[in-house]
């Protein structure tokens, strides 16, 4: 195997989630990679022990106060919540949206030249959906940042054990799952975090865009048989 050359650092946002917990996992075992660092409230589980990784405890709220910390080459944006543990819109929005933008703003600043965020199938500004709409408005301020290499990924319903219980994803799940072979039904298969995340952090590596935008059902054309 070769030796990775110009080794790089990988800022990550929400690694304590489903797909976060994936990525940090397979870019630790990744020789491209000499750091990792996770900006979470909390910390990882205990068994992610590492020589690479880092954590910093993050106020996003007042992410000025780590400005020196957002130093890196690739960022990826995997955070994400849901109205009910949000508790309404307004706080969704800060969630989904300003803290992703906000910490993409100060990578860049800080000479990042790689984005990835993790969007969702349907995504579109104007989108009837609140979700949808959020989701497109958010990949459009990210863009609009113009990161030298930019990747959007748009899964399906995510497949994995969650810490919460997310009463509308298991149900949607459960029902594209069953449907998945009709034709245009199948684009909205359900897909494995680690599917999910080993896309991201691959397609990135070899992106020569500067904006690529991957649906679902090339994400799943990453799937390896343990998913």
């Amino acid at each position: 195997m070769k030796t990775a050359t110009n080794p790089k650092r990988a800022l990550v946002i929400g690694a304590t989630g489903l797909v976060g917990q994936s990525l940090i996992t397979q870019l630790l075992a990744d020789e491209h990679y000499c750091q990792v660092i996770s900006f979470s409230r909390s910390d990882l589980p205990a068994k992610f022990t590492h020589n690479k990784l880092v954590q910093i405890k993050t106020d996003f709220d007042h992410l000025e106060a780590h400005v020196q910390d957002i130093v890196g080459d690739t960022v990826f944006c995997c955070l994400g919540t849901t109205i009910k543990h949000a508790g309404s819109q307004q706080a969704m929005i800060r969630v989904d949206q300003t803290y992703p933008v906000e910490f993409a703003t100060l990578a860049k600043l800080n000479g990042a030249t790689r984005l990835v965020f993790i969007s969702s199938i349907g995504a579109k500004v104007g989108a009837s959906s609140f979700y949808l709409n959020l989701k497109g408005e958010t990949e459009h301020q990210l863009l609009q940042l113009g990161f030298d290499h930019s990747l959007i990924v748009r899964p399906s319903v995510l497949v994995g054990p969650r810490p919460e219980k997310r009463i509308g994803e298991t149900f949607g799940k459960y029902v594209l799952t069953a449907l998945q072979f009709i034709p245009f039904i199948s684009q909205y298969k359900p897909i494995t975090a680690d599917t999910v995340s080993r896309a991201m952090y691959q397609i990135i590596a070899d992106q020569k865009q500067s904006v690529t935008i991957t649906e679902n059902r090339r994400l799943q054309s990453f799937k390896k048989p343990e998913d």
